[in-house]
C-alpha cells in the first residue's frame, strides 16, 4: 500500500491488490475474511493499466455494490495521470535525443562523428540527404506586445507553412 486515508496501512501488503495483479481483474472484498488478511477491508480493488498491461492496482474502500461507480472513476482518472506521466516523458526523452542529436551534428570533428550521427537519423527516420538552411532567431517582446513563447510559437507557424517544409524540421 503506498497511499491509504490511513497512515497505519501504508507499507502493508495488500492481498486484494495481490489478487488483482495475479488474475489480471476486479477483485471486490465484501467482508474483512473475503480475502484471508487481517488487514484487509470492504472495497473494490481494480487492475490499472498502460499499453495493454496491468501496471498497477487502485483499491477503493466501502461497500463494493456503492463504489463500483466511483471505483471506476479512480480507476480511470489514475489511468488518465499515467498516460499523461508517459507522454511527457516520451516528449522529454524525444526532445533530449533530438537536442543531442544536433549537439553532435554541429561539433562533428571526425569521420566516425559523422558516421555516429547519420546511424542515429537512420534508426530515428531521419532524412539526412534532405537540404536543409538553419535558421536561429532570438525574440525580444515589446512593451505590451506579446510574449517571446508566443512570438515563438507564431514564427514556428508561419515556419511550417513554407514551401519545402517537412515534418522531420
Amino acid at each position: 500500500i503506498i497511499a491509504s486515508g490511513e497512515p497505519d496501512r501504508i507499507g502493508k501488503l495488500h492481498v486484494g491488490a495481490c489478487l488483482v495483479l495475479e488474475r489480471k481483474e476486479t477483485v471486490q472484498c465484501f467482508d474483512t475474511t473475503d480475502a484471508g488478511a487481517e488487514s484487509t477491508q470492504p472495497g473494490i480493488n481494480m487492475p490499472l493499466c498502460h499499453a495493454g498491461e496491468v501496471v498497477g492496482v487502485v483499491g477503493v474502500t466501502g461497500d463494493p455494490h456503492q463504489l463500483e461507480h466511483m471505483a471506476r472513476l479512480v480507476k480511470l482518472t489514475a489511468e488518465l495521470l499515467m498516460e499523461q506521466e508517459f507522454a511527457n516523458d516520451q516528449k522529454l526523452s524525444d526532445q533530449t535525443a533530438k537536442t543531442s542529436y544536433v549537439n553532435r551534428l554541429i561539433s562533428l570533428a571526425s569521420p566516425q562523428d559523422a558516421q555516429s550521427v547519420r546511424l542515429w537519423a537512420e534508426r530515428h527516420g531521419y532524412d539526412m540527404d534532405q537540404p536543409r538552411a538553419v535558421c536561429l532567431l532570438a525574440a525580444q517582446p515589446l512593451a505590451g506586445r506579446r510574449r517571446p513563447s508566443s512570438m515563438h510559437d507564431a514564427v514556428l507557424r508561419s515556419v511550417e507553412r513554407m514551401p519545402g517544409f517537412s515534418a522531420q524540421d
